[in-house]
């Protein structure tokens, strides 16, 4: 789920075409596929704000990603870009977007998988879990 100034403007939910050994690498290839679709996203707002003139700080440019799987919040993060023995078999197309990784213009950070608002698309819930998270990304 990718948001704008607190609004989704982009979701998407479908099944992996890969299989995935592991949790972590079904989540670094979740994020693979999320970058493929943020990085032209962000690129584009640059261009606009650039274009029309519009103020912004170094706060406003930074873009955050939040990443619930701990092993894969590692794997992204890791300096410089690199991979470990349990990630060496994955495919290099899940590997480009490490290199796009800029400090202070993309970050990936931990967030709680209770406050995960992307696992609305993704899992099961009671009503009470699902009205929450519907309510922390739609507002109502």
């Amino acid at each position: 789920m990718i948001t704008l100034g607190g609004a989704p403007i982009l979701w998407g939910s479908k099944l992996q075409t890969d299989t995935a050994l592991s949790t972590m690498m079904a989540a670094h290839i979740a994020l693979s596929n999320s970058m493929r679709e943020l990085i032209p996203i962000k690129r584009l707002v640059a261009e606009v704000t650039d274009a029309f003139k519009v103020p912004r700080d170094k706060l406003t440019k930074v873009v955050q990603v939040w990443e619930d799987n701990e092993g894969c919040l590692i794997l992204a993060n890791m300096k410089p870009p690199q991979l470990t023995p349990r990630s060496k078999h994955y495919a290099v197309k899940y590997h480009w977007f490490k290199e796009q990784l800029v400090p202070g213009e993309i970050e990936i950070k931990k967030i709680h998988t209770l406050q995960q608002k992307a696992d609305l698309g993704t899992k099961c819930f009671t009503k009470q879990k699902f009205l929450e998270l519907r309510l922390m990304v739609c507002g109502w």
